[in-house]
C-alpha cells in the first residue's frame, strides 16, 4: 500500500456537531482566496483524497476533508464504523456544514466537492447554504424511485430486529454488478479505477470496502431521496463529472439524468463533463488531466 499519510503534511484535529466528534484533516494558507471542502463517498474515508488536496495545494486552493459519520477514524472514535443512527444522514450534513461555517468568510470563496454518496450530501448543503460558491459533484447515480422506496421499506422493518444488523443483503445489492464488471481485472474493486496500484491500496485499507449496517442503508435510501425530492433554496454553479464506464452511473446515464434535473428543473448553472474514466476518476490513471479540469472550473467560478 502506498504512504498516503506521507503525500501532504496536513493538520488535523476533531471538530464537533451536537456532541458528535468527527475527524477533519486541513491544508490551509490564510491568503488563499479558494476554499475547497471534501466529502467523501460511501466505504471509505478522507485520507484517500490526499494526492488531490496536494495539487490544490499546489495551485494555492485550501483543502477541508472530513471522516464522516460511521467512516474511517470518525467512525472508530465513536464506535459506530459502518453505521448511522436515526438522523445520521441530518447529522452528517450537520457535520459538513460546521466545517464550512468554520472557514466562511465574505472574502472567501468556499466550493464542495462530493463523490458518489458525497454527491448527494454536497447538492443538499449547496441547495441550503449561502456560503457555498459551487459545487463538484462525481461518482454520481440516479437509482429509480421504486429501489429506493423498496430499500427504505425492508430497513424499515429490519430496524426492528436491530439497526446494527449487517447490510450485507443491501451490499450485495447494489454492488453486485458493479463487483462483477471488470472480473478480468483480478479484483471485486476494479470497478473504481483502471489503476491497478489505486484498487490494490483500496483493497488494502482497513477503512475501505467493509460491510455497512441496515441502518446506514436506511439513513442512505432516505437521504438519497431527499436529494431527488429537492427544492433548492440557492442557486449554485455545478461542475458535474461524468464516468463513461462506471457501472454505479449506468456507464453515464446516472451523471446525464443529474445534469438535466440540476439544469432544467433546479436552474443551476452547470458545466457538464464526460471521462472515459470509471468510478473514482480522481483515482484514474489520467487523474491529473482530472485535476487540472477541476482546478480550472474553480478558478473560473470564483466570485468576482
Amino acid at each position: 500500500m502506498s504512504s498516503i499519510n506521507n503525500l501532504l503534511d496536513f493538520t488535523s484535529n476533531y471538530m464537533t456537531f451536537n456532541d458528535y466528534r468527527f475527524r477533519v484533516y486541513r491544508s490551509c494558507r490564510p491568503d488563499d482566496e479558494l476554499i475547497l471542502v471534501i466529502v467523501h463517498g460511501m466505504m471509505e474515508h478522507g485520507k484517500r483524497y490526499f494526492e488531490l488536496a496536494k495539487f490544490l495545494q499546489d495551485n494555492k486552493i485550501s483543502t477541508y476533508i472530513l471522516d464522516l459519520p460511521g467512516h474511517g477514524e470518525t467512525g472508530d472514535l465513536n464506535k459506530d464504523f459502518g453505521h448511522m443512527d436515526d438522523d445520521g444522514w441530518k447529522h452528517a450534513i450537520g457535520c459538513i456544514n460546521e466545517v464550512v461555517m468554520s472557514v466562511s468568510d465574505s472574502e472567501k470563496n468556499i466550493f464542495l466537492f462530493g463523490h458518489s454518496m458525497g454527491s448527494f450530501l454536497a447538492m443538499q448543503i449547496g441547495s441550503t447554504n449561502p456560503f457555498i460558491k459551487g459545487l463538484v459533484l462525481s461518482g454520481m447515480t440516479y437509482p429509480s424511485y421504486v429501489s429506493l422506496r423498496a430499500g427504505r421499506m425492508l430497513t424499515d422493518m429490519l430496524k426492528l430486529v436491530s439497526p446494527r444488523l449487517s447490510g450485507w443483503v443491501f451490499h450485495k445489492l447494489t454492488f453486485f454488478l458493479c463487483e462483477n464488471s471488470f472480473k478480468s481485472d483480478g479484483s471485486p474493486f476494479a470497478w473504481l479505477s483502471s489503476d491497478k496500484t489505486k484498487v490494490d491500496d483500496y483493497s488494502s485499507d482497513k477503512y475501505c470496502g467493509k460491510l455497512c449496517t441496515v441502518g446506514f442503508y436506511n439513513q442512505l435510501f432516505k437521504g438519497v431521496q431527499s436529494v431527488i425530492n429537492l427544492v433548492p433554496d440557492m442557486n449554485v454553479h455545478t461542475y458535474v463529472l461524468s464516468s463513461l464506464n462506471d457501472p454505479m452511473g449506468g456507464y453515464g446515464r446516472g451523471p446525464k439524468k443529474w445534469a438535466k434535473c440540476i439544469a432544467k428543473k433546479w436552474g443551476w448553472p452547470l458545466n457538464f463533463v464526460e471521462y472515459k474514466g470509471r468510478h473514482e476518476l480522481i483515482n484514474e490513471i489520467d487523474r491529473k488531466n482530472v485535476y487540472n479540469d477541476i482546478l480550472n472550473w474553480i478558478k473560473r467560478s470564483r466570485r468576482t
